[in-house]
């Protein structure tokens, strides 16, 4: 637990260790729109930085996400042709627009990606592909940098043509996602249901889900601060509980744009609760320095802390949905959504079962409470750290 907190230390917002693509294909060429979190580009930053200091502009990674994508057709190097970097403010994440002219065609067409390569061995890049109206979803990984197509042959087995243009809007954002192993017609799979189209949902989401509640240190430190009072196995499970099915629905709301808020907003407010269960449990132990007679008074005290784990929950639940909105996932949302909140539950009771153990043990111990009531007070400290560090960020 001491090696958490000094983990949790460090850690200002989510570098999620995933990233986001389509790719069009179409008559003019190739189009990759790129979406990444902003603080990711860190990594490609050679010089040293000063601590907390923002990222830079989004152009000046633009050069660097080039050198990240590769295009080539018949063995040869196709084009680019325009380059566009952007920055999306709502969810803290840069947009880079890449085309390019393949005048060979597209025989033995072949799409590279290694950005981040070297560096972070666990990204995954999750990947649509639009051509002549049919979909492909992949990822790219640290062991799987390469997507190869033969167009002209798929478009001779589907009887259609290469599409004049390309979208004039992120296709990712209005087409409907099918299948993650190879193009499937989007005509045909409006007529499945909704229970077909959840067995073709990735089971990747539930790995995103695990991975980014396990990388969020303010998310795990709630958690944990919940275990740091004495309480029932009852009381116990309702907090998990009520935690569980507030942040579920935020997340849903999010993610669906029912709620929208910024994470300028959202993260200070998250780091606030943090700050806000470590003065609850101080205020609940209330420094019992012996006796463990006064665990058992604390855990027979009436609480009616559920309410207020459930109210901090709807807080960490917006701020567990901005990966999703960054991937804009359309409307294929329903399966995905529900692998990545199987992830997100996970993780949360992967860290139950391994603390819980401990704090039981703790609390036989006649200065257990001293210890739990000091442990609270570093989240309050790191609670304030990060709501200053967050809110400064943002201005």
């Amino acid at each position: 637990m001491i090696l958490l907190l000094l983990q949790a230390t460090a850690a200002l917002a989510h570098l999620s260790g995933f990233t986001d693509t389509s790719i069009q294909i179409a008559q003019p060429g190739v189009k990759i729109i790129y979406t990444l979190p902003a603080d990711n580009l860190l990594e490609l930053e050679s010089q040293p930085r000063v601590e907390g200091a923002p990222p830079r502009a989004p152009d000046e990674y633009l050069d660097a996400v080039i050198q990240g994508w590769s295009i080539s057709a018949k063995r040869r190097p196709c084009f680019l042709r325009e380059r566009e970097a952007s920055a999306l403010r709502t969810i803290e994440s840069y947009q880079f627009t890449l085309r390019f002219e393949c005048p060979q065609g597209f025989d033995e067409l072949l799409i590279r990606y290694s950005l981040f390569g070297e560096q972070w061995r666990g990204e995954q890049n999750f990947t649509r592909v639009f051509m002549a109206g049919e979909q492909l979803r992949m990822r790219f990984t640290f062991d799987k940098k390469e997507l190869s197509l033969q167009v002209p042959q798929l478009l001779k087995d589907w009887n259609k043509p290469l599409q004049a243009a390309f979208f004039e809007v992120d296709p990712n954002n209005k087409l409907r996602k099918d299948s993650w192993t190879g193009f499937a017609n989007t005509t045909e799979s409006n007529d499945t249901s909704w229970w077909q189209d959840l067995w073709r949902t990735d089971p990747g989401f539930i790995t995103l889900g695990l991975k980014h509640i396990l990388e969020g240190a303010d998310h795990l430190l709630f958690v944990i601060g919940l275990l740091l009072v004495p309480a029932s196995w009852a009381r116990l499970a309702g907090l998990v509980t009520a935690f569980t099915v507030a942040h579920s629905i935020t997340l849903a709301l999010s993610s669906f744009h029912a709620i929208v808020l910024p994470p300028s907003l959202t993260e200070p407010l998250i780091a606030l609760t943090v700050a806000a269960i470590g003065v609850e449990n101080v205020l609940r132990t209330r420094w019992f320095a012996a006796g463990t007679d006064q665990v058992a008074t604390i855990r027979s005290q009436p609480s009616r802390r559920w309410m207020t784990t459930f109210a901090f929950g709807l807080i960490h639940g917006i701020g567990l949905s901005y990966i999703l909105t960054e991937m804009g996932l359309g409307d294929d949302l329903i399966g995905t959504l529900l692998f990545f909140n199987i992830g997100v539950e996970l993780g949360q009771l992967s860290i139950v079962a391994v603390c819980l153990p401990i704090t039981i043990w703790l609390f036989k111990r006649s200065w257990g409470l001293s210890v739990s009531s000091a442990l609270s007070c570093a989240l309050v400290l790191i609670g304030l750290a990060w709501f200053v560090e967050r809110v400064s960020s943002s201005l």
